[in-house]
């Protein structure tokens, strides 16, 4: 998607941007004609953002921590850490839909590996059962910290199980 283009010989010569009106932040605005004109394009935005041609510009940081709530991808969760009992050592190759990048042997004797493999299973499980075959529940608490989640997961995990978000709690005061 263009993100900028000239505005029409008739109009003032500036720059115009394509943005997201603030009550649909993640759906495109593709009417950049009327932009031109100079007419007030989403005269529901009170927000004081700045407005270019009627656009809304934004920027990444305009929606906070808070992700759009209109869709929220799903992570699977385990029933319980104890059913965690995956392997904690040698290698493990994760299939395909775990895995989609062609790397998917992982060294469990390597940290930077199996770091990668829990990072992975986390993101990408599509039921517990994904999570009971390639996670150990000791290696997890043993890595919490140190895993980069998306807040969302990290968030449905630290709810379910206590002990992961006292882990958060304990390396963030650290």
């Amino acid at each position: 998607m263009r993100l900028a283009r000239r505005a029409p010989a008739s109009a003032d010569h500036r720059l115009l941007a394509y943005s997201w009106p603030s009550a649909y932040p993640l759906w495109p605005v593709a009417a950049a004609e009327t932009a031109a004109t100079g007419a007030q394009q989403y005269p529901h935005d009170t927000s004081g953002a700045p407005q270019l041609g009627g656009y809304r510009l934004v920027t990444m940081a305009d929606t906070g921590d808070h992700p759009s709530p209109r869709y929220r991808r799903p992570y699977a969760v385990a029933g319980s850490l104890e059913l965690l009992h995956g392997p904690v050592s040698g290698v493990v190759q994760l299939p395909a839909h775990l895995d989609w990048s062609g790397h998917a042997g992982y060294d469990l004797d390597a940290p930077g590996r199996i770091i990668d493999l829990y990072r992975a299973v986390l993101v990408e499980a599509a039921s517990p059962q994904d999570l009971y075959a390639y996670l150990n529940a000791a290696v997890l608490r043993r890595l919490w910290a140190v895993l980069w989640l998306p807040t969302q997961l990290r968030r449905s995990w630290e709810q379910k199980f206590p002990v992961l978000a006292e882990i958060s709690r304990i390396t963030a005061t650290a």
